[in-house]
């Protein structure tokens, strides 16, 4: 797992760091500024994990209370002396999905399915903006309405 790499990689640059002898690092490389840069991207994982778990609590707490409520509707069929139609549901597992993610640079990013069945990274949300038809700060009004708004040609 990419942790444990992290984790490896902090210990071999602080056994480097600890040598006195500079010879065994490689040309270029800052010692602190590579361990602190890994040290960071371990807060952000552990910071991601707890977001997945979070919404997965959450999750399971909804279907939890559509579980409850499909088994209280399937027990008031039987007490009313119906037969409940098909099996009864199998109550949800409350641990995380293998879809679930959190991008540890941009949250509102996903990977998203494109065309072909590839993926890529992208918003999931309305291609056209709140104010996509002003114009220049005036309302630009669509040629299937009544009226259009009042030119500004020459106007200064």
């Amino acid at each position: 797992m990419i942790e444990a790499q992290l984790r490896s990689e902090v210990r071999t640059l602080l056994s480097l760091a600890e040598k006195t002898d500079r010879a065994g690092v490689p040309d270029g490389m800052d010692v602190p500024s590579e361990i602190a840069r890994r040290e960071d991207r371990l807060a952000a994982i552990a910071q991601a994990k707890a977001k997945i778990e979070q919404r997965a609590a959450e999750r399971h707490q909804v279907e939890q209370q559509e579980f409850e409520a499909k088994q209280a509707k399937r027990e008031a069929q039987r007490d009313a002396g119906k037969k409940p139609r098909g099996k009864d549901s199998e109550p949800p597992e409350a641990a995380h999905m293998g879809s679930d993610q959190v991008n540890l640079t941009d949250e509102a990013s996903r990977i998203l399915p494109g065309s072909g069945g590839s993926f890529e990274q992208s918003y999931n949300g309305p291609g056209r903006g709140r104010h996509a038809d002003d114009v220049g700060g005036r309302c630009v009004r669509h040629a299937g309405e009544q009226r259009q708004a009042p030119s500004r040609v020459g106007a200064r």
